[in-house]
């Protein structure tokens, strides 16, 4: 699982991209470590980064959340991702955490995150 990290991150850049974010205007600066599980890409205009882990749930079900980081203001917000069937569209994933940094660090982007979490559900 860990090994869709890094391929997470660049969908979600490449779908920041495409809605014109001027925070990936140059490449991000990205850090994986496979081994915890986790990634990071800290973007090069200095407005934050987003920040990726995966684990196994007590119950077995694989969670990635994601942790978007905003400098100004200092905000964050998460979304969590459990993709446990088989046919998981990794794509919607990626805009709906792009989506949720657009939208930016206030009250409506952690409404954003929480939607994002509930369209995301666990496989029964």
């Amino acid at each position: 699982m860990t090994s869709r990290l890094l391929s997470l991150l660049a969908q979600i850049e490449d779908a920041m991209r495409l809605n014109e974010s001027p925070a990936v205007e140059r490449p991000p600066e990205r850090f994986v470590s496979y081994f915890k599980g986790i990634a990071r890409a800290t973007f090069c205009d200095g407005t934050g980064s987003v920040c990726l882990h995966s684990f196994t749930l007590a119950d077995g079900q694989v969670c990635v959340k994601a942790e978007l980081v905003w400098n100004k203001p200092k905000a964050t917000a998460t979304c969590a991702i459990y993709p446990n069937k088989e046919n998981f569209d990794w794509q919607r994933a990626a805009e709906r955490i792009a989506e949720t940094w657009l939208a930016g660090p206030d009250a409506e982007a952690v409404a954003v995150a929480a939607k994002a979490s509930e369209a995301l559900p666990a496989a029964s």
